[in-house]
């Protein structure tokens, strides 16, 4: 705060030509507060620039291509998000293919031309470069492996049975551990081939058994159940599983009016082309299914087709099922007309004939037709007709009634 100061006195003969006054200058302390908040204000903004710089992306170049990456990053972030060029090597089998792809040395990771590792940071101008990992040879294990056995079948006929069951065999080998390729091996036991033989019935009465596949199916099955009631025939029906759970009734019905109940399969799929798991789901959802709308349990069972290799007749005899084929096909599926269907079963029909025929799969009315015809020609020559689990019985006996086999098939 600035006052007037008083002006010396003149003398004599003096005149006062100027007059002035003194500015008395700030308090120390302000200026102080003043340099202070200057300070203050410059530490700020550094701090502000000195983020903005840390916080800028980073250009670098990874395998020859700019990129921005945040600041603070590392390689290993690099790594995560995938830009290398570079894959890693692969897994060797021990017959020099590939067991796994990308299974070997990771990729070689370059930084300014010097190995990098993964936690380094990253700077503004870094040159990263990727090369392919080394390829690596897989490692060796040691185990017990069963040898399988083969499934022989000789002979003819429509019937099979097992003469000489199979036995697998064991071999100690040296395997790649991913690819499971032997490099070396030694047997410990050989296997024992299985023996499935085909035969027809024993010569004796003139039998005959007709069976029906593909059902139950509405309408057309309780048709041929009519006919067959009207000829006083007593059938086997090989049934689909998917079918039985359909139509449980018709089921109930084949059993009360004293035929002999047996699968078809769950789906109808072929045996000889599906695995192992999928032939026994096949097998045994047929069978349960067949149980579970009749009270009937069936070993009896007729592939699709009639399509058997050696692992389905493993399958199938593990699970305890008997194998029926035919030796007689009618040609039903063909539609040709009741009389030809008749006509052609009562040419080839023999003693101890299988005839196949259909229920199920579609329309079925010349099937049903044909029936009446069949039995009244075959009568005319002094055939008998039975189910095929009694012409499996019979084996040469001079009879074998229907209606036996048929009550022992009932329901308990």
């Amino acid at each position: 705060m600035s006052r007037y100061q008083p002006l010396p006195p003149l003398g004599k003969g003096q005149s006062r030509v100027v007059s002035y006054y003194f500015v008395e200058p700030p308090r120390r302390v302000r200026v102080a507060r003043r340099l202070g908040l200057i300070a203050i204000v410059a530490v700020v903004a550094g701090a502000l620039l000195a983020s903005y710089a840390l916080a800028r992306p980073v250009v670098i170049t990874v395998d020859g291509v700019k990129r921005e990456v945040p600041a603070g990053a590392v390689v290993a972030d690099l790594e995560s998000a995938r830009v290398f060029k570079a894959s890693a090597g692969d897994l060797i089998a021990v017959d020099g293919s590939i067991a796994r792809r990308g299974g070997g040395a990771p990729a070689r990771i370059l930084r300014n031309g010097q190995p990098a590792n993964p936690a380094e940071r990253l700077y503004r101008g870094d040159v990263l470069v990727s090369r392919r990992g080394a390829d690596v040879p897989e490692s060796l294990e040691e185990t017990r492996l069963p040898i399988a056995y083969e499934t022989r079948v000789e002979g003819k006929g429509s019937l099979s049975e097992v003469v000489r069951a199979g036995r697998p065999g064991e071999q100690l080998v040296k395997r790649g551990a991913v690819s499971h390729l032997i490099v070396d091996s030694v047997v410990l036991a050989e296997p024992v081939d299985e023996i499935v033989r085909r035969f027809g019935p024993k010569p004796g009465m003139k039998l005959v058994a007709l069976t029906f596949d593909d059902g139950p199916w509405p309408g057309h099955t309780a048709r041929v159940l009519d006919e067959l009631k009207k000829a006083n025939v007593k059938a086997t029906f090989f049934l689909l599983g998917g079918q039985v759970k359909r139509y449980p009734g018709l089921v109930r019905r084949i059993v009360a009016e004293g035929h002999l109940l047996a699968s078809h399969s769950l789906g109808h799929r072929y045996f000889s082309k599906i695995d192992a798991g999928q032939i026994r789901r096949e097998v045994n959802g047929g069978r349960n299914a067949i149980k579970t709308a009749s009270g009937v349990t069936t070993n009896w069972i007729r592939p699709p087709y009639g399509a058997m290799d050696g692992e389905a007749w493993r399958v199938v005899r593990a699970s305890g099922g008997r194998v029926v084929l035919w030796d007689v096909d009618s040609g039903d599926w063909r539609k040709p007309g009741a009389k030809v269907i008749a006509n052609t079963v009562v040419k080839h029909t023999t003693p101890g004939s299988i005839v196949l025929m259909h229920d199920g799969g579609g329309d079925r009315k010349q099937t049903a037709a044909a029936i009446p015809i069949i039995a009244k020609k075959l009568r005319a020559k002094g055939y008998v007709f039975v189910t095929v689990e009694e012409l499996v019985r019979a084996k040469g006996v001079t009879k074998a009634p229907a209606a036996r086999a048929a009550a022992g098939n009932r329901p308990k």
